[in-house]
């Protein structure tokens, strides 16, 4: 009677709703089929994104939303305000059998709203574990991923610490150690995060404890990078036998990343949990040695407090001190002495830390380890001090740094040889020194054969290559080719 005389049909309260959400709201049938076949439209949101079909979808009324649909309602509009579907309110609210119907009248079940959210990462994060069941049940993929950030509903659920989910997803068939695109599993995700209760969740569940993604990440190693020790201990408490001293293609223990970052408090957990102090990775590392070279001089200390032999060679005959050495660490070199490096130590490759420092010709390194007790005439097992190990390189600055120190410039070794007969023996510093030093840098340039006068261009002259005649003699010409002074001689004759 009151649409007959004239009541405006798209009338709104003040939260912007019509007369057709109330019905919903109320499930009046007849209402409904009545305000449609008079032309309210049914798609109408009002101020709190709701159209009068996720109103009924919420309240699980079969009939309305069934009637609603008939009459044109979109199954999987996407409301402007809350960005959700009709699929998302069933879900949020429990209705697990207007689920059923809206998948059967053709809701996509894994339709991803602007937000990145579907109806399975919905029921995830609702902690919903009967409506995962019921989408799945209905077709939902359980481990699809969303666009933004290639995340899988199980993913979330283990950021979020949604136990119950957990459980749900995986019972409904969801793969425990997917990896996604963006290189996550569900474990490395939940250590990275510190939610040591989805850890130990996962790891009861079947999770791989020392699963390594494409890129080299582990859920010990991320859980050390993120700083989270309750997801550590989580991890080494429930899958200590694969996580102790795990070791990745790239050759890193979760060890080394907590001795390289600093991190003195995890160190000495870590050591507790069972990790090798000693433990040698097959680039050649230890933690002590990979704590030396970034520079952790706590953690060095540590490391060794806790057992870590300073003066253990690797594979390629290196200590920690020579590797200091070689990446030219000097700031670490009192560090490593004073935590009982042997400066003299002599490896299995008989080489010393002050004669590698002389061989690689580092000045500054051979100041710090005599600073620190090195001895200068300390010969190696082939009878060369570190003064003949610079001499032989070459290194003259080296050389001097040694002399400057202290090093015999007479000392003789075992075999007799002191630093004189060595260099002249060898016949190349100085020779070479000089020979750069004194030469003039000239280039002599010989005119076609045809001219009769050999002509000399002083490159220290401008460049329009002003020439002059040279007035050959008995004496060669300077820094003349061999071309130069047969050219002479033949002018000469």
């Amino acid at each position: 009677m009151l649409l007959e005389r004239g009541a405006t049909k798209r009338r709104q309260c003040k939260d912007g709703r019509l007369a057709l959400h109330y019905a919903a709201e109320a499930g009046h049938l007849d209402c409904l089929v009545m305000l449609l076949q008079h032309g309210t439209p049914v798609d109408h949101e009002d101020a709190h994104g709701e159209t009068a079909l996720t109103i009924s979808t919420r309240k699980g009324d079969l009939k309305a939303t069934g009637l609603l649909l008939q009459h044109g309602a979109r199954i999987d509009r996407e409301s402007k305000e809350a960005g959700v579907t009709p699929l998302l309110r069933a879900v949020g609210a429990g209705q697990t059998a207007a689920i059923a119907a809206l998948s059967t009248c053709g809701a996509q079940l894994d339709y991803e709203t602007e937000r990145g959210v579907t109806a399975l990462i919905h029921a995830t994060r609702e902690g919903n574990a009967t409506a995962i069941a019921a989408l799945t049940k209905s077709g939902a993929v359980v481990d699809i991923q969303a666009t933004d950030g290639y995340l899988t509903a199980l993913i979330i659920a283990a950021q979020e610490e949604a136990v119950p989910s957990i459980v749900a997803l995986l019972r409904c068939g969801a793969q425990v150690d997917l990896e996604t695109k963006s290189g996550l599993t569900p474990l490395i995700a939940a250590a990275a995060a510190g939610k040591s209760r989805s850890v130990e969740t996962l790891l009861k569940l079947g999770a791989e404890p020392a699963y390594e993604t494409r890129d080299g990440k582990t859920a010990a190693i991320e859980a050390v990078r993120c700083r989270q020790r309750g997801a550590l201990f989580a991890l080494y408490q429930h899958g200590a036998g694969a996580v102790v001293d795990y070791e990745t293609h790239a050759g890193r223990t979760a060890l080394q990343q907590a001795a390289e970052d600093g991190l003195v408090d995890l160190v000495s957990d870590l050591v507790k949990w069972g990790e090798g102090v000693d433990f040698e990775t097959l680039t050649g590392r230890t933690a002590l040695m990979s704590a030396a070279l970034a520079g952790q001089t706590e953690c060095v200390s540590a490391l060794v407090s806790a057992g870590a032999a300073v003066d253990r060679q690797n594979k390629d005959g290196l200590t920690a001190l020579m590797q200091m050495v070689v990446a030219g660490r000097i700031d670490m070199i009192p560090a490593l002495v004073h935590a009982g490096a042997n400066p003299d130590l002599q490896t299995k490759n008989h080489e010393t830390a002050l004669g590698l420092a002389a061989t690689t010709g580092n000045a500054l390194a051979i100041s710090a380890l005599v600073d620190c007790g090195a001895t200068l005439s300390l010969e190696n097992a082939r009878g060369m001090s570190p003064l003949l190990l610079a001499l032989r390189k070459g290194h003259a600055t080296a050389a001097t740094a040694l002399l400057e120190c202290g090093a015999e410039v007479n000392f003789e070794t075992a075999a007799g040889v002191t630093p004189l007969i060595f260099a002249a023996k060898q016949g190349k510093v100085r020779a070479r020194e000089s020979k750069r030093q004194s030469r003039p840098k000239i280039q002599s340039r010989i005119l076609p054969r045809n001219c009769n006068t050999p002509l000399i261009a002083d490159t220290r002259l401008p460049h329009d290559f002003l020439r002059r005649r040279a007035s050959f003699s008995t004496q060669p010409v300077s820094r003349g080719h061999v071309c130069a002074r047969r050219a002479a001689r033949r002018w000469r004759t």
